[in-house]
């Protein structure tokens, strides 16, 4: 990630404060397809694609095919998974009636700021 990319993603982390929109800050991301190559899995440049629709949406898991495992760098999905643990809350909530965050301030500041408005979240026994 080159200068003109951090300070871009960090613009769009410091809107965490504002109504999440549902549309990812794509322009504060560059585009990489995975590449097999002599030395293993390796990263090639390629131009933004035109959504069909900006908004973010969720959908089953199960109903996307697998990646090529030929194609998967174990350590990259090691980081991602650190990345998208659930934001652990109380069961209590706070005099404004929102849930009370346990562990995940951060998660939640950039679930917000990458216009999600929803989130993973798990909760602790009482």
């Amino acid at each position: 990630m080159d200068d003109a990319e951090f300070k871009a993603l960090m613009q769009v982390a410091a809107t965490w404060q504002e109504e999440p929109t549902g549309v990812y800050p794509w322009d504060a991301k560059k585009h990489y397809k995975s590449v097999k190559g002599p030395f293993g899995v390796g990263l090639e440049a390629i131009p933004q694609p035109e959504l069909a629709s900006d908004e973010t949406q969720f959908i089953n898991v199960n109903e996307v095919e697998m990646p090529d495992p030929n194609l998967i760098h174990i350590g990259e999905v090691a980081g991602y998974v650190n990345t998208l643990v659930p934001v652990i809350l109380t069961q209590d909530k706070n005099t404004e009636g929102r849930w009370i965050i346990h562990d995940g301030r951060h998660r939640l500041a950039a679930w917000r700021a990458a216009g999600y408005k929803e989130i993973p979240v798990v909760f602790l026994k009482p």
